[in-house]
């Protein structure tokens, strides 16, 4: 399990479209390889930033199967799936509580199960190898965020910032205070009067997001005196082209978790 992503983005019509390389890999898993799938967004782009739409892209106008996050990895303009399937396409419109859905284990799980039975339902001559790679998968994914748990507990833990809510929301889930911020050159003095306040001396980036500014809050920190500690960037948001070699969705978990736990 744990497969690399390697991206079906070829012209010839796929049998499966997503929005999201997170997605393509999730449906990567679970089908073992070579999977007729494409994602609209590559790895390395800000899905806030290209438009996608899963229901012109030619790519996909012979798939069986559309799944749409719900999230902001759908992009900004990505259209809403029909409410209902037709006789040739299974239209999927994930079940999303949050805008940054994706990082709870309890609904990445849940998105892990929903897929699984789609997947089953609509190439059933893949169904018995599918069942037993969800149940794979699924505790591959528990075990990643269990050992994240297991790190926190074993000693105290601080409140710390990041440049994007998604982090928040991934931090929070696991008792962590996490305040998000969104510095720039007008508010610098402002943010970090904040941090100061709430007693945070570690700030998370996130990779897609450009870095100069929290490092000018470390710095104006520690003129007075203050210690910000910047973490490397971690992936929320897309997997990247190639400088981290975080393929993976359970690879991505795995190096977010290691920014709040040491």
């Amino acid at each position: 399990m744990n497969l690399p992503i390697l991206l079906n983005n070829k012209e010839s019509p796929a049998s499966i479209g997503v929005t999201h390389p997170f997605i393509h890999n999730l449906v990567y898993e679970l089908w073992g390889g070579d999977a007729p799938v494409v994602s609209l967004l590559h790895p390395g782009e800000d899905p806030q930033k290209r438009p996608v739409n899963l229901l012109t892209d030619p790519r996909l106008k012979h798939a069986k199967l559309i799944i749409s996050t719900g999230t902001l990895l759908d992009g900004p303009s990505s259209p809403a799936l029909p409410p209902a399937s037709t006789e040739s396409t299974h239209y999927l419109r994930l079940n999303a509580p949050t805008p940054h859905s994706w990082l709870l284990e309890s609904v990445w799980l849940d998105w892990v199960t929903t897929i699984s039975h789609v997947l089953q339902k609509e190439f059933p001559e893949k169904a018995p190898q599918i069942r037993q790679r969800t149940q794979t998968y699924r505790d591959q994914c528990h075990r990643q965020f269990n050992r994240i748990r297991e790190a926190i507990a074993s000693h105290a833990t601080s409140p710390i910032a990041t440049n994007h809510p998604a982090f928040q929301t991934f931090a929070e889930q696991f008792g962590i205070l996490a305040y998000a911020i969104e510095p720039n050159q007008s508010n610098i003095t402002v943010t970090f009067e904040m941090l100061q306040r709430h007693n945070v001396h570690r700030i998370v980036p996130i990779f897609q997001i450009p870095q100069q500014d929290i490092q000018a809050i470390a710095s104006h920190a520690l003129i007075a005196g203050y210690v910000i500690e910047v973490t490397p960037p971690v992936l929320v948001l897309n997997f990247d082209q190639t400088p981290s070699g975080i393929r993976t969705y359970v690879d991505m978990i795995a190096h977010a978790g290691k920014q709040i736990t040491h």
